[in-house]
């Protein structure tokens, strides 16, 4: 038993405003039941007309839930699918598997979406024997049900009379009566029916182990389902303050975990990665920072700490979800946020990837299109309102993937390279719609960050890094000179400089092979003990 007087003794070194915020948060957290349960929880959700919606596996509610787009993804959901789909079980029914001890319950969901396509009407459950008798141990744990007890609870609850039961089970009626009235005895219950209501009010404990904001997943679940490689997932992480941090992961899901802290043209990244990972055994780990993929009329306020609150969210991730330090790649814009996160939580970084790091040291030389527009934002740089302004602009004007395809291949004019990897071969011509869908619903992430960047600019961070770093840079950069990323190279701390010869500001996509052979090749010289102390 926790003693409040310890408590307060530990957390006397603090104001006393924050002593007490610090303890009642404590006591709070020590009070609430968080249970490891035998089995995941999981579950789909159907719309107002019985059409499928989304399906996910949850382990634990802190931690979040995975999101399937496809039913067929998990046998045991599948199967669920086909028990209860278009319509077939209503509100509140509980319906048996009959050759196995688990049934399906659709109940409201915790969090039910705002009005639209994508409605949420119930969610169903699968309820297997095992997470019933977890929840009965959890809210009975004074008064110990048998095994026998257990079962006989789980049985009626799928909706078996005591007779179908004993049948079941091969016992006489008169077993299972019993086994029922010591459960009412040890319950309190006057009956099998008040059994039954109890347990069900239990059993509403699950939905918190399901429950997922499903408004802040629609737009990257659709992102992911409409143009992300095959095998591709979309989780959910409960960050420690109940804020959820949307994860896309790519490549086999036993490969080397790496955290990729993206930039806007993240499809491209993703579209051209996904042989390679598979090639060098690396699971891709995207974390969506706030602002991208986020639905319509969700512009949330400029955070003037985003870099910063961005890092700590991912110090939570790291800790929780990861075997250990992380391995890093910054891309493009997201070179901030990488950098910063390295500085701010150095224990969580294993090793550290740049990819196309834009730099600005002084004016440039070269008079491409991207440097002259580079040099005006940073002009521009006087307030986030302004970026959003531009930003919410260029959504307007380039609506459609063949105006942004217009527009880009503008910008990348001077860079064949570039164009290469922008235009892809004939099956890949979606990308231009995958970059226009994902800028559509990002522009006030792209703005933010373009804001961050140009305001304390990555060069900043970089004094700040205690691990070697490795650049990976495109010897045609037309925007950022591999000159200028090589007169950053610290040979005291054993950063390298990786030419890609031939490769412009998208590397990552003209040359991806040898892009990611570089980055696992760094990733596996890279020891923990890799950060300079």
């Amino acid at each position: 038993m926790i003693a409040h007087k310890d408590v307060e003794t530990v957390f006397s070194l603090l104001e006393d405003q924050d002593a007490l915020r610090a303890r009642t948060s404590f006591l709070t957290r020590m009070d609430r039941a968080v249970p490891t349960l035998s089995d995941p929880v999981k579950w789909i959700d159907f719309n107002a007309s019985g059409g499928f919606v989304r399906a996910g596996i949850s382990t634990d509610p802190e931690a979040g839930a995975t999101l399937l787009r496809d039913p067929n993804e998990d046998a045991d959901i599948a199967r669920l699918f086909q028990a209860t789909k278009h319509g077939a079980i209503k509100p509140g029914e509980i319906k048996r598997f009959a050759d196995s001890d688990s049934f399906a319950w659709a109940v409201p969901p915790a969090h039910p979406t705002t009005a639209g396509a994508h409605e949420v009407n119930i969610r169903v459950l699968y309820l297997s024997y095992n997470l019933v008798s977890d929840v009965l141990d959890i809210f009975n744990y004074r008064v110990a049900l048998t095994g026998a007890e257990r079962r006989v609870v789980n049985q009626v609850l799928a909706g078996l009379r005591l007779r179908e039961a004993a049948t079941q089970d091969a016992v006489s009626f008169e077993t299972k009566r019993s086994q029922m009235k010591a459960v009412c005895l040890k319950l309190d219950c006057r009956s099998q029916n008040d059994v039954i209501r109890l347990v069900l009010g239990q059993l509403v404990h699950l939905l918190r182990f399901s429950a997922v904001e499903s408004d802040q997943t629609l737009v990257a679940e659709d992102f992911v389902a409409d143009f992300c490689p095959s095998g591709a997932q979309l989780r959910v992480h409960r960050l420690g303050d109940d804020r959820l941090l949307r994860v896309i992961e790519c490549g086999p899901s036993r490969g080397q975990p790496v955290v990729l802290f993206h930039s806007m043209m993240f499809a491209l990244v993703l579209n051209r990665a996904a042989p390679e990972l598979w090639r060098h055994d690396i699971r891709l780990i995207m974390p969506i920072r706030p602002g991208y993929l986020d639905s319509v009329g969700a512009e949330a306020p400029f955070d003037p700490k985003l870099v910063d609150r961005f890092a700590r969210d991912m110090a939570d991730y790291v800790q929780t979800a990861l075997p250990g330090p992380a391995r890093i790649i910054g891309h493009s814009f997201g070179t901030t946020v990488a950098l910063r996160f390295a500085a701010l939580y150095p224990e969580r970084v294993r090793a550290i990837c740049l990819i196309s790091h834009l730099i600005r040291q002084g004016p440039r030389q070269t008079r491409s299109l991207y440097a002259r527009f580079a040099e005006s934002l940073a002009r521009l740089a006087v307030s986030p309102r302004v970026f959003r302004g531009l930003a919410k602009e260029f959504r307007n004007r380039y609506a459609s993937p063949s105006s942004f395809r217009k527009a880009l291949r503008k910008v990348f004019r001077h860079s064949p390279a570039d164009l290469r990897a922008l235009e892809g071969t004939a099956t890949e011509s979606p990308l231009f719609a995958a970059i226009n869908a994902s800028f559509q619903s990002s522009y006030a992430g792209v703005a933010d960050d373009f804001f961050a960047f140009y305001d304390r600019m990555c060069v900043d961070a970089l004094g700040d890094v205690t691990h070697p770093i490795q650049f990976i840079h495109g010897t045609e950069d037309h925007a950022f000179s591999l000159a200028e990323v090589e007169r950053l190279a610290r040979s005291d701390y054993g950063d390298r400089v990786c030419r890609i010869v031939g490769a412009g500001q998208l590397s990552h996509g003209s040359h991806a092979a040898e892009v990611w052979h570089q980055v696992a090749n760094w990733f596996s010289e890279c020891s923990p003990s890799a950060a300079r102390l």
